[in-house]
């Protein structure tokens, strides 16, 4: 491509990886030089707290039972598997970079 594709391509590349990595919560996409260990965990968690809060904010002020129970069903999908996630990540981590 050359000069300014490579650049938007890659910054588009780049923004899309972003969000789908805070939204999922996805360790494996994470590069290993970009956020680790506290703030790491922390992200995780405020990503796993945020959606339970926003239906429970959501339910007080929408009556769209149909919507509200399909996000719950995506909160009990998505909190287990972004824990299996991290614990599959920390299982695989080789142990020369463990301590």
């Amino acid at each position: 491509l050359g000069g300014y594709a490579e650049v938007l391509c890659s910054t588009i590349a780049r923004i899309a990886v972003k969000i789908i990595v805070d939204f999922t919560s996805l360790v494996q996409f994470r590069h290993p030089q970009e956020m680790g260990g506290v703030s790491l965990l922390f992200s995780l968690f405020v990503a796993m707290v945020s959606l339970p809060v926003a239906i429970e904010i959501n339910e007080r002020t929408n009556n769209d039972k149909v919507a509200i129970g399909l996000a719950w069903k995506v909160v009990w999908i998505l909190v287990p598997s972004v824990l299996l996630s991290l614990v599959v990540f920390f299982v695989t981590i080789e142990k020369k970079y463990r301590g």
